[in-house]
């Protein structure tokens, strides 16, 4: 709680790099949007029932490669906004007053950096490297406030990891309940395809509220966990 909590106070004093990724996300969102109904007429005018579930199962994987790849600097982006956060924080003795968010510039080799601490995490024995652990490591060595990293406080950060992408399962399920009850309230006695694009719709839309705003406040207490240690 306590870690949320000093998330929520990153928001309050730099709102507008999470406004950002606010709005690259809701962006990323219509354009699928416009996918999914794009390709739902299309398989409706041509009488081809199978088109729009073969091509929705395709999409979200490609939705998933979009957010792990496209929005992985933005997350950098933020969790290093919050690396360099606590570090004016712990420096003001944990008084947050007057702290104007510093401009954050990612380096040029930010694809060379990962490379090297999935390596190093490979070495640590850590063979399935989750996305927040690496930006959440990536954002504390550009920071300059990279922690200790033996073997066993890596497995602890990635069992921190797993925790956390525990939460975030279940937060999704959370909220993608209200949206499937009111399908199939809309749904009831309509057509076998309409349902699947309405359904299709409202677990995108779930997804999006996911993505934008459970994902961004897990990596980010993780960053605060890993903080820390420092």
């Amino acid at each position: 709680m306590k870690d949320l909590k000093i998330v929520l106070l990153f928001f309050s004093f730099s709102m507008g790099s999470f406004l950002v990724y606010l709005l690259a996300n809701l962006l990323y969102f219509f354009a699928v949007i416009a996918v999914t109904i794009m390709v739902f007429v299309l398989g409706y005018i041509s009488h081809v029932r199978w088109l729009f579930p073969v091509c929705f199962a395709a999409l979200v994987v490609l939705v998933f490669w979009g957010l792990r790849t496209v929005f992985f600097k933005r997350r950098l982006g933020l969790n290093l906004d919050f690396a360099r956060f606590l570090v004016r924080l712990g420096d003001s003795g944990g008084v947050a007053e007057n702290m104007a968010p510093a401009k954050t510039e990612l380096p040029q080799n930010v694809g060379n950096l990962v490379k090297e601490i999935k390596v190093n995490l490979k070495q640590g024995g850590i063979k399935c490297i989750p996305v927040k652990l690496s930006i959440a490591l990536a954002a504390a060595r550009i920071c300059g406030q990279e922690p200790p990293s033996g073997v066993e406080q890596l497995r602890r950060w990635r069992g921190d990891s797993a925790r956390l992408s525990l939460l975030e399962g279940l937060a999704f399920v959370v909220l993608f309940i209200p949206f499937g009850l009111v399908s199939l309230l809309f749904t009831l006695g309509m057509d076998n395809t309409i349902t699947q694009l309405i359904y299709g719709m409202g677990f995108f839309f779930a997804w999006f509220l996911h993505a934008s705003i459970v994902m961004p406040i897990a990596g980010l207490i993780l960053q605060r966990k890993m903080s820390g240690t420092f």
